[in-house]
């Protein structure tokens, strides 16, 4: 089990009907035990830098390693908390265990951060090894940047929800290794090899324009374009305004075995 793809279609869907679904309690339950599972199985921090990272359980063996895809996480965890606060009156037990996983979410953003920002680029790698005694190695076949947008949609959900000014400071150093790597006429292209000779490759996905620019734009506005108690950003980018609709997932899904939640939960047992 890891905390990539999966992550993305799964958590972060669930989370995104939670909110369009008017914060549900049996729902919000179910996504609290998802974060406590990944809290206690996924969430490492190495012995060398002390970086927090969301590495892998393959065979029940822990990989240190962290995608570039995995850096939605602490956007969707921040966001998920500033819904939940929202709701009013707390007990002490869980506005203690909120401010925890919101340490979690911004200490996992800054690692997000310093895997870019400590290549040659400044551009982070599809994936990176957080070694408890190299510090942060990155693979042959994964030291290509793909233009993601994860790490940025995570800033903007760190400056819209936290009002804290270090996200458009991070988001600007990004912005700039985008821009001198990856700008060609008539666009931009992905990157070879963010630490090493790399050039610009003859290849662009689709969701540059769909999330990584647009992130980018809704990041530096200076006021707030989107208002997240009113709207919610699907995986695609796309806006959705908050209304009654039914919820996709419902308590059957939340109780499946194949659930990604219900394996986050139990993979213990």
């Amino acid at each position: 089990m890891d905390i990539n793809l999966v992550g993305v279609i799964i958590l972060e869907y669930v989370v995104k009907e939670w909110i369009r679904h008017h914060h549900d309690a049996e729902r919000a339950q179910a996504i609290r035990r998802s974060w406590r599972g990944m809290d206690q199985l996924l969430v490492k921090r190495s012995r060398r830098n002390g970086l927090l990272h969301s590495g892998q359980v393959m065979t029940k063996r822990y990989l240190h390693t962290m995608d570039e895809l995995t850096c939605f996480l602490p956007g969707t965890l921040l966001l998920y908390l500033y819904h939940e606060d929202g709701l009013g009156a707390m007990d002490d037990a869980v506005r203690r265990e909120n401010d925890h996983y919101r340490t979690v979410a911004k200490s996992l953003l800054y690692s997000c951060f310093v895997m870019a920002n400590s290549t040659r680029t400044g551009l982070p790698p599809e994936t990176a090894t957080f070694s408890d005694t190299q510090g942060i190695l990155i693979r042959k076949n994964q030291k290509h940047y793909a233009l993601r947008p994860e790490t940025i949609e995570s800033f903007f959900y760190l400056k819209e929800t936290e009002h804290d000014p270090i996200a458009q400071e991070w988001g600007w150093l990004f912005y700039q290794a985008i821009e001198r790597n990856c700008r060609v006429d008539g666009g931009y292209a992905m990157f070879s090899d963010v630490h090493g000779d790399g050039a610009p490759e003859d290849t662009a996905e689709s969701y540059f324009p769909a999330e990584t620019l647009k992130y980018l734009y809704l990041l530096f506005k200076p006021d707030s374009v989107v208002d997240l108690k009113r709207n919610v950003l699907t995986t695609e980018g796309h806006i959705f305004p908050i209304r009654a609709y039914p919820c996709l997932f419902g308590p059957q899904f939340l109780s499946s075995p194949h659930s990604f939640l219900a394996v986050t939960v139990n993979i213990r047992k």
